[in-house]
C-alpha cells in the first residue's frame, strides 16, 4: 500500500468524505478500488456520487446525468456507470484493436471508437444491423434489445447491434435447453428456464425506456462536455508550453512523454486546469522521465544549478523553492488559478 493511501486511511471518516466529495466520478471509481475501507465508505455515503457528477458542471458543461434506475439485471450502479462513461474500453471497430479512451460514440448501443475513422467504420460496417423488414419488432426479446430509431424515405425501422442480436438468440436457445433438462456449466448467461427468461425480458423491456431516456440525456450533456474539454485542453497545452520555456526544455518532446500524456489525459478528462502548483507537484517525475528519454536535449546549466525562472516575475529561483516563492510573492494569483474567487 502506498504511503499516500496509508495516510488517507488514517483520516477520520468525515475528513475523508470532504476529500472524496471534491473528486470526479472517475477518481471515485479509482479510489473505490484501492482498499476495502474506502469502498465501504463510498458505498455507505452514496451522495458522493451526486457531488462528483456535479463537480464536472463548469463552463459549457452541465452536471453529468444520473444513472438510470432499472429493474432488470445489469451493471447500472453508480460505480459501473461512472467507469463506463469515463473509464474507456476496447474500440468496437473491426479494423483495429486500440483502446478507446473517450466517451462512448453511442450511448444506446454502448459502442466505443478510438478515432473518427473507427467511428465512421462502425456505422458503415456490418457491426450494425438495419432491420428493414421489422424481423425483431414482434419477438419477445426484440422489444428489450437496445435500438436506435431510423427513418429512410418515409419508412421507419430500428438499428440494432449485431452482437446483441446473437447474444439474445443464444440466451433464448440456452433457456429452452435448460427447460428441456439439459445440464450446463455456468457460462456467458445465467441459467434460466424459458419462463424465468420471459419474466426477465419483461423487466428489460420496461428498463429499455429508462435506458433510452438516459442515452438522450447523455447525448445532450456530451455536447457541452466536449466543448468545455476542448477549452481546457487548449489552456493546459498553453500552461505546459510556459512551464517548458521556464525549464528550457522542448515542449514537443515533453508532450510525448508517457507521464505527461497521463497527466494531461486525467486533467482534461476531469475538466481541470494544470496550474503552477500542479506542475510543481509533478515536476521532478516529469523532468526525470524527460531527461531519461531525451538526454541530449537537457540544458547542462539547468542540470547543475536546478534553477528555474518564476513564470510570474521571471526571477530565477531554486526548483525546490519555486512553490514557496510563488506562495510568498504571488499567492493571490495562484489562488485564482486554483479556482478561488478574486477579491
Amino acid at each position: 500500500m502506498s504511503d499516500t493511501l496509508t495516510i488517507f486511511n488514517r483520516f477520520p471518516v468525515d475528513v475523508g468524505l470532504v476529500i472524496i466529495e471534491s473528486c470526479s466520478p472517475h477518481d471515485i471509481v479509482q479510489l473505490r478500488m484501492t482498499s476495502k475501507r474506502l469502498r465501504n465508505i463510498i458505498d455507505r455515503h452514496s451522495h458522493v456520487w451526486t457531488t462528483a457528477r456535479a463537480n464536472l458542471a463548469r463552463g459549457q458543461c452541465s452536471s453529468v446525468p444520473a444513472p438510470p434506475e432499472v429493474t432488470a439485471r445489469g451493471n447500472y450502479n453508480e460505480a459501473s456507470y461512472a467507469f463506463w462513461l469515463f473509464g474507456g474500453g476496447r474500440c468496437d471497430s473491426t479494423i483495429c484493436e486500440n483502446a478507446a479512451k473517450g466517451l462512448p460514440v453511442s450511448f444506446t448501443l454502448r459502442l466505443r471508437a478510438c478515432s473518427k475513422k473507427c467511428d465512421d467504420w462502425i456505422f458503415d460496417s456490418g457491426l450494425i444491423y438495419c432491420d428493414f423488414k421489422h424481423r425483431y419488432d414482434a419477438t419477445t426479446w426484440g422489444l428489450w434489445l437496445p435500438r436506435i430509431p431510423f427513418e429512410d424515405n418515409g419508412s421507419k425501422f430500428f438499428l440494432y447491434r449485431r452482437s446483441a442480436i446473437r447474444d439474445a438468440e443464444d440466451e433464448v436457445n440456452q433457456a429452452i435447453a435448460v427447460t428441456n433438462g439439459a445440464i450446463f456449466c455456468m457460462g456467458k448467461f445465467p441459467l434460466r428456464t424459458i419462463d424465468a427468461l420471459t419474466l426477465e425480458h419483461r423487466k428489460r423491456a420496461e428498463s429499455r425506456v429508462m435506458l433510452e431516456k438516459n442515452a438522450k440525456q447523455l447525448v445532450a450533456w456530451k455536447i457541452g462536455y466536449l466543448a468545455e474539454k476542448a477549452t481546457v485542453e487548449d489552456l493546459n497545452w498553453a500552461c505546459l508550453k510556459t512551464f517548458c520555456a521556464t525549464e528550457r526544455i522542448s515542449f514537443n518532446q515533453l508532450r510525448h512523454c508517457p507521464m505527461t500524456m497521463a497527466l494531461l489525459e486525467a486533467f482534461n478528462r476531469d475538466l481541470e486546469r494544470i496550474t503552477l502548483t500542479v506542475w510543481q507537484q509533478h515536476r521532478l517525475v516529469l523532468r526525470r522521465e524527460y531527461e531519461t528519454l531525451f538526454p541530449d536535449r537537457v540544458p547542462t546549466s539547468s542540470l547543475k544549478k536546478h534553477n528555474v525562472e518564476c513564470p510570474e516575475c521571471g526571477r530565477p529561483v531554486k526548483a525546490a523553492g519555486l512553490r514557496d516563492h510563488v506562495q510568498a510573492r504571488h499567492s493571490s494569483r495562484e489562488d485564482r488559478e486554483d479556482g478561488a474567487p478574486e477579491h
